[in-house]
């Protein structure tokens, strides 16, 4: 109420009440207590599991929205499968599942163990035209998955078809209510929506909005009491504000903490490594600030999207100074010299040394290298030739199911890949 138009609220709590009544035979109290005990059947469900997997039948059987806020790593993709498999009992109408590309291999694995006769469809490459125009032509399918590059470009396709549900993966990357996926997500047509996030709001109480909005796209329309019940830019928190946006999260949001299940996990170890630059780093990074005075100085024209820009030069002079024309050795040879231009790359290299080499024949030891750039990837894998170390590489020219076939040869034991290179923008999610 604080947050939604009086009209828009009566017309919600119509459009609920008869959707709910439409997917139970006008019931919902027959439904909630086929269900009140229900218990996954499948080995190795967890009790929070099973209890979220109660939790998310009751919103479905109230006609409410659903957002499933645990943390990484509890299951919730497992949870959302045997969810989808229950409501299937109940309604001939397929779901839809959206995505990041990277993982869309992991759902196709977790629908074969948790859903066995699941008909999954991918919708995605090349062959979305002949799959339109056939198996997706009816009914004859369960589950269509999909990414989110992919809902945008079908949203004509998804706007049309009819589902059951609506589940977004990975649904914080929705935060932009205004881009074209969230967009395309707001018009397909289900019964109702489904988003998983381990991450439901990183800086904003906007992010909040969306999810809402992407929930209930008729209801919450305005983001104005959102964004103004938290701005550290105005200095502007207010806390009754917040304590309302709460109460409206929490009635859509069940989230769970590995502490708060009391999982037997080891506490995983941060450590922050300070690295001084290299005398080429320095050289690069003061020309890059000298280039700019007039813009440190306050003097230049669109400052704040130059700054922007400036931060980002000095983040690539952090890792390897390579990453500017002319910096590297003309002609070019691969050679000490790539290690020794970077501070970064010095202390990496024998930090390897120290994790591969050293480690027990009997418990061999794998690294994962993350980085926002792809250049810098380029020159680390000139550093892992260099050493001889056997690597694999994901970043967004990889094919997706190269993507999986990678990631089982880097983990099956005995495997002779030590380091997997990682994009942040490909191989940042699930």
């Amino acid at each position: 109420e604080a947050f939604t138009p009086r009209r828009a609220l009566q017309r919600l709590e119509r459009d609920v009440g008869g959707h709910a009544a439409a997917r139970h035979d006008t019931d919902m109290e027959a439904f909630r207590q086929a269900h009140r005990d229900t218990l996954p059947a499948a080995a190795g469900i967890r009790e929070y599991q099973a209890e979220g997997v109660r939790w998310m039948l009751g919103q479905h059987a109230s006609g409410a929205g659903i957002i499933l806020g645990d943390e990484m790593g509890l299951g919730k993709t497992m949870q959302a499968i045997l969810f989808m498999a229950a409501v299937s009992k109940h309604c001939p109408l397929p779901h839809a599942v959206v995505a990041p590309l990277s993982v869309i291999g992991s759902w196709v694995r977790e629908l074969e163990r948790w859903w066995p006769d699941c008909r999954v469809v991918i919708l995605h490459g090349a062959a979305r035209g002949s799959l339109k125009r056939g198996r997706l032509l009816g009914d004859d399918f369960d589950v269509v998955l999909t990414s989110p590059e992919t809902l945008r470009a079908e949203k004509t396709w998804y706007g049309h078809k009819r589902f059951h549900l609506l589940v977004f993966d990975e649904a914080h990357k929705t935060k932009n209510d205004a881009s074209e996926i969230s967009r395309a997500a707001r018009r397909v047509r289900c019964l109702n929506r489904l988003l998983l996030t381990g991450t439901p709001v990183q800086n904003n109480t906007h992010e909040i909005f969306s999810l809402l909005n992407l929930l209930f796209p008729e209801a919450f329309t305005d983001a104005a009491l959102f964004d103004s019940a938290f701005n550290l830019l105005q200095d502007n928190v207010d806390l009754g504000l917040l304590d309302q946006v709460a109460a409206a999260l929490g009635r859509v949001m069940l989230r769970r903490t590995k502490a708060n299940v009391g999982l037997d996990i080891p506490p995983k170890t941060v450590q922050t490594v300070y690295v001084e630059m290299g005398e080429q780093q320095r050289f690069w990074y003061k020309a890059l600030l000298t280039q700019q005075q007039a813009l440190l100085l306050g003097h230049a024209p669109g400052q704040k999207r130059a700054l922007l820009n400036l931060v980002m030069q000095l983040r690539k002079c952090c890792n390897h100074p390579y990453q500017f024309a002319g910096a590297e050795p003309h002609p070019y040879y691969t050679g000490e010299h790539v290690v020794q231009a970077s501070g970064k790359f010095t202390v990496l290299d024998k930090m390897l040394r120290q994790l591969l080499d050293a480690a027990a024949p009997s418990s061999p030891r794998k690294v994962v290298i993350f980085s926002n750039f792809v250049l810098t990837l380029d020159l680390l894998e000139e550093l892992l030739n260099l050493r001889g170390y056997a690597y694999l590489r994901l970043d967004g020219q990889t094919p997706r199911v190269q993507r999986q076939l990678d990631v089982e040869d880097f983990q099956r034991p005995g495997s002779p890949f030590q380091v997997y290179l990682v994009s942040t923008a490909a191989g940042g999610l699930g």
